[in-house]
């Protein structure tokens, strides 16, 4: 892919990630949207609740990257939210929800 493409797919890939900001990246919603964009080399970054922040990174220091890659977390927000983070493969797993 040409720099000029890539950089006119980052702008669409950020602005779908700003529009779709606070929905849940496992959301059929998002899934659709998600779908329309070649995510190769960047995911949209979520909150400690699983949700879209608008944010879109390349992998950098610090991110985790979902079991499923299909999205990235802060490390200090899996943290946070008391997410199980697997040092070895550089993946954050949402903890289970159990009801009382």
């Amino acid at each position: 892919m040409e720099r000029h493409e890539h950089d006119t797919l980052r702008d669409a890939v950020t602005k779908a990630c700003g529009d779709a900001a606070y929905l849940d990246y496992r959301d059929p919603i998002w899934q659709a949207i998600s779908g329309a964009f070649d995510w190769q080399n960047c995911w949209p970054v979520i909150d400690g609740r699983g949700h879209i922040t608008g944010e879109v990174s390349e992998g950098v220091p610090g991110l985790l990257a979902t079991p499923d890659y299909e999205a990235m977390i802060w490390r200090a927000q899996a943290q946070l939210h008391h997410w199980e983070i697997d040092e070895e493969e550089g993946t954050a797993r949402m903890p289970l929800v159990t009801k009382e």
